[in-house]
């Protein structure tokens, strides 16, 4: 990852309050790249309704207000795990940077992460 657009590829329309939140999670995305030594490949970031409509439907999710839509979360690619080990390696660091993250049985090969706590207040919680 190297630009803040990569969290908003479709080119959502935004406000101030999204703008902020997409400000902020780059910030983390970019201390969390900077940690692992590595670059960063955002599978998913800023969503509308209707694309968070379409994984409903498709069974992918079954968020209706997802912190995507409010440019406060990403899925980071883990195709083959090994970022999910390094987070468990270093799951202190997450609390540092200010990220929680879904439960990895419920991401196969991403790492969910969002910089607000979810009602439980786990680091690692599950959606």
């Amino acid at each position: 990852m190297t630009t803040i657009d990569e969290l908003n590829p479709h080119n959502y329309k935004t406000n101030k309050n999204i703008d902020t939140n997409l400000d902020i999670l780059f910030d983390r995305l970019m201390e969390l790249q900077n940690a692992v030594g590595y670059g960063l490949h955002i599978n998913s970031g800023l969503r509308d309704q209707a694309q968070q409509n379409d994984l409903i439907a498709a069974g992918k999710t079954n968020a209706t207000h997802s912190l995507h839509l409010d440019g406060a979360a990403a899925d980071i690619a883990d195709p083959d795990g090994s970022l999910k080990k390094w987070a468990l390696d270093n799951i202190k660091l997450f609390e540092v940077i200010g990220f929680w993250m879904e439960a990895f049985e419920s991401t196969p090969t991403w790492i969910h992460v969002q910089i607000q706590p979810p009602r439980s207040g786990k680091r690692i919680f599950i959606p």
